[in-house]
């Protein structure tokens, strides 16, 4: 199936939000799980780089799965 520039640009707009919250969710499970205390940046070494995996693991899969759902309820097109 062709996407149009029109679909193009949806999900783009469409990734771009759903990894914006894949990210904020990301931050919150990784404040919730990592035992640190103070911020993230002056403790440093595997906590701070165990954040930033699951930071950037969160944000890739909600643009994923933005996009999962805006291509589920495309229209199918005419036979």
């Amino acid at each position: 199936m062709r996407r149009g520039v029109f679909g193009w640009i949806i999900n783009l707009v469409v990734a771009f939000f759903g990894g914006l919250v894949g990210a904020q969710l990301g931050g919150f499970v990784a404040s919730m799980t990592l035992p640190y205390t103070g911020s993230l940046a002056a403790t440093g070494g595997a906590v701070f780089a165990a954040a930033l995996v699951i930071g950037m693991l969160a944000a890739v899969a909600g643009a994923w799965g933005a996009l999962q759902a805006v291509n589920r309820f495309r229209a199918t097109p005419a036979r």
